[in-house]
């Protein structure tokens, strides 16, 4: 999906806490020529007490995985921004490596949460999460996508400026109030169609994204039970 990044898992680096340092950790770290990507990855699942809508076990569990993991990253990120020189450690066939990384201010920061769950509507849009005190508002500004939506968008998007393209404008929708949004692959099928860059917040106008999944269905529903020549969805330029 990103062939340019080289990246680095099982990292661990010092993080000054109340005067102290102490030793943590990050999942997963790229890096290519202008941006960072940190990334986290949470494996907690829901349980059929959850599906069935028992709020606060639900609440519980998205607090383990989608804060947590959005927590992880920004401590991760404010390391990064604030030292004199980052230093990440990792093991590397049975050495241990450092990673420096220098001239931080060229590069831009994305911060990323992969779970196993498929949250769909509860964790895409954090100003429901914000609001519900599941995510405090300085974590905020991180991707939250399953393991599974991010297969599709491996599968979909065409390499590393895609990708980039859609994740600045995809953070963007946080914090605006003119955006209806359910699903995350409903947001890429928007894309897809040539959506981005979106216009200017205007409350008057609302922006829809909803009903942008039928082509990206189809391409998997006819492939998936073998039929061939499915064309693939690819983003149009207008």
């Amino acid at each position: 999906m990103l062939p340019n990044t080289r990246f680095y898992h099982s990292l661990e680096y010092k993080f000054e806490d109340n005067g102290q340092l102490k030793d943590t950790e990050l999942d997963i770290l790229g890096i290519n020529d202008d941006t960072i990507y940190i990334i986290e990855v949470k494996a907690g699942e829901l349980n059929d007490k959850h599906r069935r809508g028992a709020l606060k076990g639900l609440k519980d569990r998205m607090e383990e995985t989608i804060s947590e993991g959005s927590y992880q990253s920004h401590r991760a990120k404010n390391y990064i921004e604030t030292s004199e020189n980052p230093i990440f450690e990792y093991v590397k066939d049975n050495n241990r490596e450092s990673l420096l990384i220098e001239n931080v201010e060229n590069y831009k920061i994305h911060k990323i949460t992969v779970t196993f769950e498929h949250f769909a509507g509860l964790s895409i849009n954090l100003k429901y999460l914000v609001e519900s005190g599941i995510l405090k508002k300085e974590y905020k500004w991180a991707w939250i996508v399953s393991i599974f939506d991010l297969m599709v968008f491996k599968d979909l998007l065409n390499g590393e400026d895609d990708f980039n393209e859609f994740l600045e404008n995809r953070l963007s929708i946080y914090d605006r109030n003119d955006i209806t949004f359910m699903d995350e692959i409903e947001i890429l099928g928007f894309y897809l169609k040539g959506n981005f860059p979106l216009p200017a917040e205007d409350i008057k106008k609302q922006i829809l994204m909803i009903g942008f999944m039928e082509d990206i269905d189809n391409y998997y529903t006819k492939s998936g039970v073998g039929m061939i020549d499915i064309p693939k969805p690819i983003k149009i330029t207008k």
